[in-house]
């Protein structure tokens, strides 16, 4: 029984150490549209931190998309929060593209924490239920999507976009 239960624990570590962090919550955020690679995702509905639903794809109107996924449990998440604000910095206040960061299964009160601890200055919308998990197939965190200006999917990954897939999604 022992060697049961340490062979589960081996191959429970070892799936974690490859994915990154796991989803556990199951949910739906409005989207319609396939979420693989290159698919167009139209209508992607998270909340705002006042509990107010945004459409992102509606906010990014005609520029590119950058949606990166965290959770406050999530070891590894921290660690893209300096990159994601040098692409805010560069690309988003620069109205080259739209960028969120999406907090999945955290409340309002645990992602204002994560703001402030991790000064992460780009806008932050809850992903309460996981939609996340089943709209795009996130099983890991953090994981991030870059959308070009037709709402096709041009990257996902686990690490934050490069210059050149940001710059890609920026040529129309």
């Amino acid at each position: 029984m022992k060697i049961l239960k340490l062979f589960l624990i081996i191959i429970f570590a070892s799936g974690l150490a490859v994915s990154g962090c796991r989803c556990a919550k199951p949910g739906g955020a409005a989207k319609t549209g396939s979420a693989g690679t290159g698919a167009a995702a139209s209508a992607i509905v998270f909340k705002d931190l006042d509990g107010k639903p945004v459409n992102v794809s509606e906010a990014a109107g005609d520029r590119p998309l950058v949606l990166s996924f965290f959770a406050s449990w999530c070891r590894e998440c921290p660690r893209e929060i300096p990159r994601n604000n040098e692409i805010y910095a560069d690309y988003a206040r620069k109205g080259l593209l739209a960028m969120y960061a999406v907090a999945v299964g955290d409340s309002k009160q645990v992602a204002e924490k994560m703001i402030e601890k991790y000064g992460i200055e780009y806008p932050v919308l809850l992903d309460n239920e996981s939609a996340a998990q089943d709209n795009f197939g996130i099983l890991g965190l953090p994981y991030n999507l870059v959308l070009n200006s037709k709402g096709e999917i041009i990257y996902r990954g686990s690490t934050p976009p490069s210059e050149d897939i940001l710059g890609k999604a920026i040529i129309k």
